[in-house]
């Protein structure tokens, strides 16, 4: 299992948009993905389990990955959140 932690910059926090950008982007892998927030984990493949994570903006999230392209989707979910979870077409 691997995990890192990154910062919310989007000035929504994690809205909806954010959202549904960071779970098309998990359903890509295999890996179970998971999202942990103030003592709180959410299913990363689930828009409305992150919606109810309420992350604000600036908050610090930690990305959780396991499987078997665990290091593939940390690093895509990394950089979907370093654009401000604006995918890259």
């Amino acid at each position: 299992m691997l995990e890192e932690q990154i910062a919310v910059k989007d000035e929504l926090g994690m809205h909806l948009r954010s959202i549904m950008a960071f779970v098309s982007v998990a359903m890509r892998f295999e890996s179970q993905i998971s999202v942990r927030f103030e003592g709180e984990v959410a299913d990363g493949k689930s828009p409305w389990a992150l919606l109810g994570l309420g992350i604000v903006p600036g908050s610090k999230i930690c990305i959780l990955a396991n499987g078997s392209d665990e290091e593939r989707a940390i690093r895509d979910l990394r950089i979907l959140a370093e654009n401000d979870f604006q995918p890259s077409e």
